[in-house]
């Protein structure tokens, strides 16, 4: 859905007809500030003291602060932005419209037949078909500078980081879309990559786990 302010989409996994809801997203147009919400919201254990919650979203503002919300309306800095008057902690990340490349979300899920599913697809969702893949599933979601990318094909070292052959073995799905021009960022890529996990399952007592990348510092200028 997309209206003068504000575009909302799904990112879904399709297998066979069910449609798997991972998660949802928001983008606010004007200020770039964007929302991941997993479809599925407990919060079992964390490193940022959010225990035994119901998630609201994690957001991520343009001023590079970047926090969780719970249901209750508490919410806790997990960095803070290098754009705010008075950063209130010591990790501070660049402001999204600086952003060169930055790793945001990897979302992993141990068996997706379990998450939500969602009845059908939206023309603006991000639908990753796995055809008759049944694995675990890790999705990845980063950001990169238009910038960056002319500088790398240019030769230059620019600080990005390319798929790798081992990972393009496990890729699954890729997507991307632009962040947007309301809010002057018109050269940012937002990454959408869904790829097998074959990491250690054990490590995933729920079946489910977010991880929020920490500041890359790798900048557009």
């Amino acid at each position: 859905m997309s209206s003068k302010n504000v575009t909302k989409y799904k990112f879904l996994i399709k297998s066979g007809n069910d449609y798997f809801k991972i998660g949802d997203f928001v983008i606010q147009k004007f200020t770039g500030d964007f929302y991941y919400t997993p479809s599925q919201k407990g919060i079992v254990d964390s490193n940022f003291g959010f225990v035994q919650r119901i998630l609201e979203h994690y957001a991520f503002h343009r001023t590079g602060r970047v926090h969780v919300k719970d249901i209750s309306g508490d919410y806790q800095i997990i960095e803070s932005g290098f754009g705010e008057n008075q950063p209130k902690t010591n990790e501070l990340r660049l402001r999204i419209q600086d952003i060169g490349f930055q790793e945001i979300v990897r979302d992993i899920i141990i068996d997706f037949n379990k998450i939500p599913k969602s009845g059908s697809a939206d023309e603006l969702d991000v639908v990753f078909d796995l055809g008759d893949y049944q694995g675990p599933v890790q999705f990845c979601f980063s950001i990169v500078s238009g910038r960056l990318i002319v500088t790398s094909h240019e030769g230059a070292k620019a600080g990005i980081r390319h798929i790798t052959d081992e990972q393009k073995g496990l890729l699954l799905g890729l997507d991307r879309r632009c962040l947007g021009v309301e809010s002057d960022n018109a050269d940012k890529l937002m990454q959408y990559q869904l790829y097998k996990f074959n990491g250690d399952v054990s490590a995933f007592p729920t079946g489910r786990r977010v991880f929020i990348a920490k500041n890359a510092g790798i900048s557009r200028n």
